[in-house]
């Protein structure tokens, strides 16, 4: 079977999902290939210790080219060395190596993707003049990170039911979702991305808050925005980078993203102020969980807004109750046709996470608040929506943390 290079570069890339792009820092002049044929295990650069050779370059050269890539193969292939060595140096720092038979694995996977068994991949980037062991170190490097960026980050990048339920509503085209966002861009000069990196990661450590925010903006952002501290109008999803919107819909109000690569030379911070829905279209079924707390007869007059105001969640809220009366019961509830109609329509002007007292016709008093609004979908399709988020935000998470090693590590070219 013949592989198609151009689908080789993209099962490539699928398989360094986590890794973020290619490095980019400021390249000494790379020896020519007449240079590399007769010398080539001469040492290029030295990344922590560890050394890359000519012969590494030319053979991860002739790997992007088997993989359907042309430009400036040289220097992306340099790039990719030096942070491959990052990589296994934060691997080996924290115990997570790759043996040799997961090696194996990684490979016949790669080759698998692309309909391949190992041989004939081996065969095909051959061709190319690549040796299957240069391969092997391209896997190597790729599982290694993996393993490092779950280990760090696993637990911290799960992806909540809510963050599903917005997942869903942006797929839906009831409205067109809009963030509120503040920039600092920077831009690398002739110092270098590693130089521009070091200050990116040095901003976000003693930004606290959005006046900082807008004094640094204002200081170093090489955007028009700058004029105005960084500020932005809104903006549509649609219109944002997704390495910058897979960041910022994980945010809070008021949070400051690590350092982002945008492209070659520009690294981005953004400071959320705010993320609103368009007008509804035509809205799908929708699942509605919701508290409803009776207000006690003994309660003081402003003892149910105290609680509304101590709870961002239901989760909080629940506890807070709980506090007061260990029996209060605090099972959520599903609105349905048996809703009492004041209930129903109070709930439908809440937002997720609002909280409000209500009275009935009765005149009895309740705390409402909305804990779950999502469209009806599959567990399947809620399932692979969970799963698509997890790997963005830890890819996220990925391209942050190797910004942040690349930043520190010692380079030196020879």
């Amino acid at each position: 079977m013949t592989a198609n290079p151009l689908r080789l570069a993209v099962v490539a890339l699928g398989l360094l999902v986590l890794n973020g792009p290619a490095g980019f820092i400021s390249l000494a002049p790379i020896s020519s290939p007449a240079n590399a044929a007769s010398n080539p295990f001469e040492i290029v650069v030295v990344v922590n210790d560890h050394a890359i050779t000519q012969y590494e370059i030319s053979q991860r050269a002739l790997l992007l080219k088997a993989f359907g890539i042309e430009e400036d193969v040289e220097k992306r292939a340099l790039k990719d060395l030096i942070d491959d060595r990052v990589r296994l140096s934060a691997a080996a720092r924290v115990g997570l190596p790759v043996d040799e038979a997961a090696v194996d694995a990684g490979v016949s996977n790669l080759a698998a993707r692309e309909d391949l068994t190992t041989e004939q991949l081996n065969a095909y980037v051959g061709r190319f003049g690549v040796d299957p062991e240069t391969v092997r170190d391209f896997v190597r490097a790729a599982m290694s990170w993996e393993r490092v960026v779950h280990a760090k980050y696993g637990d911290t990048a799960r992806i909540s039911e809510h963050e599903v339920d917005a997942a869903l509503s942006l797929t839906s085209e009831e409205s067109e979702q809009m963030v509120l966002l503040s920039e600092i861009i920077l831009v690398a000069d002739e110092q270098g991305m590693q130089r521009t990196e070091a200050i990116a990661w040095q901003l976000f450590e003693i930004i606290d808050d959005a006046d900082e925010f807008a004094a640094a903006a204002i200081q170093f952002s090489k955007s028009p925005s700058r004029q105005d501290g960084g500020r932005l109008d809104w903006l549509s999803v649609r219109n944002i980078p997704p390495q910058v919107l897979t960041r910022v819909l994980a945010m809070k109000n008021g949070q400051v993203s690590g350092p982002i690569q945008i492209d070659d030379n520009v690294i981005g911070l953004f400071l959320l102020r705010g993320i609103r829905g368009g007008q509804p279209v035509e809205r799908k079924p929708t699942t509605v969980s919701f508290l409803q707390i009776p207000v006690p007869s003994n309660w003081s007059a402003d003892a149910a807004s105290e609680l509304i105001e101590g709870s961002e969640t239901c989760a909080d809220l629940q506890v807070a109750v709980l506090e007061f009366d260990p029996e209060t019961d605090v099972a959520p509830k599903t609105k349905d046709d048996d809703t009492p109609e004041l209930l129903a329509q109070a709930i439908s002007r809440l937002d997720l996470g609002e909280a409000a007292i209500f009275g009935d016709e009765s005149e009895e008093q309740s705390v409402i608040m909305v804990c779950r609004r999502s469209e009806q979908g599959s567990v399947e399709s809620r399932n692979q929506i969970r799963n698509a988020l997890y790997l963005q935000r830890l890819s996220g998470f990925g391209q942050s943390y190797l910004s942040r090693l690349r930043s520190e590590a010692f380079i030196e070219y020879k």
